[in-house]
């Protein structure tokens, strides 16, 4: 079985096509998609693959090719695999401004980060019927 794992260079390009023009504009740029996907996998019933995906995509599956179907599955991976094995914690790829307010900056990763976060929690909270 092949290792689920990507290389920073794959992980600067998958961010690039996220927010890049071959995806819809309300595609979630890379640190929305790690907090959607930390709040699915801690969720207690996992989330259907094109669920999730469509989310990611804002309901454009048409721009995925296999090798970033490769990519999200491999972050999701990667993801659940630092979720079940250190614990929910932040991601240390997480860089947090010494300055809070520089934290919530539209274009702070920790900002988008918990955007993607909160739409998990809520969406999960929605798909097994839970009150949120």
């Amino acid at each position: 079985m092949q290792e689920l794992n990507l290389t920073e260079t794959e992980l600067n390009l998958l961010a690039q096509w996220l927010s890049g023009d071959e995806t819809s504009a309300k595609a979630m740029n890379l640190p929305c998609v790690e907090g959607f996907l930390f709040a699915l996998i801690c969720a207690p019933t996992p989330v259907e693959d094109e669920v999730w995906l469509n989310e990611v995509l804002a309901g454009d599956l048409s721009t995925l090719s296999d090798d970033k179907l490769f990519a999200l599955m491999a972050l999701y991976n990667h993801l659940s695999t630092d979720i079940f094995e250190t614990g929910y914690q932040l991601p240390k790829s997480l860089i947090v401004a010494d300055n809070v307010a520089d934290n919530f900056t539209q274009d702070s990763a920790l900002h988008s980060w918990s955007k993607g976060f909160a739409c998990g929690v809520g969406y999960a909270g929605v798909l097994l019927n839970c009150e949120n």
